[in-house]
């Protein structure tokens, strides 16, 4: 399954990632967070669940008692660097496909 940042990217190319959180509050709720972005509320509190055992990937928050609020100005980070890692990622598997294409045409 693709991740958030890559299928908003797949869906608009020219897509500014900030410019796609525009119009939420600073503190968003998982609720109005999730239409934004088209997830599930489980997949986001599993993200912060990440954060807080400060596992890669996690998407920081804020606590305010028991409720859970998501900090605008974060999830455009989180956005960034997924579409920056999957760039990497995706640049990487260029670079196998196109020394295992070298190699097939030299016969070795």
């Amino acid at each position: 399954m693709a991740s958030t940042a890559t299928r908003l990217h797949t869906l608009k190319p020219q897509i500014d990632l900030a410019d796609s959180l525009a119009g939420l509050p600073p503190f968003c709720t998982a609720e109005q967070l999730a239409e934004r972005l088209q997830v599930s509320t489980d997949y986001l509190y599993r993200l912060a669940q990440r954060a807080e055992r400060g596992e890669a990937g996690g998407l920081h928050t804020l606590r305010m008692g028991r409720k859970r609020m998501f900090v605008r100005s974060a999830v455009a980070e989180w956005l960034q660097s997924c579409v920056a890692s999957e760039s990497t990622d995706r640049k990487n598997a260029q670079a196998v496909v196109q020394a295992e294409l070298k190699r097939l045409r030299n016969g070795k």
